[in-house]
């Protein structure tokens, strides 16, 4: 029922990549879904970090962290 995304290749997001994750949580929400996202590098993080969007968004450190999380 949840969406694992995988940004492992992931270097650098914009706000624009931003915004579509923020519009997605809000679509799954109404579906009593969750967007669970796992692989961000140290860079990435801190862009969710900074703007607290980990506190939105569940941010995990591997796939399988992300699979335990459904």
């Amino acid at each position: 029922p949840n969406v694992l995304v995988s940004l492992d290749d992931l270097s650098y997001i914009s706000s624009a990549g931003l915004g579509v994750f923020m519009s997605y949580v809000k679509d799954l929400e109404t579906n009593n879904k969750q967007l669970i996202l796992f692989g961000l590098n140290e860079t990435v993080y801190s862009t969710f970090e900074i703007l607290g969007l980990h506190y939105i968004i569940p941010i995990v450190g591997s796939k399988q962290e992300a699979v335990l999380r459904c």
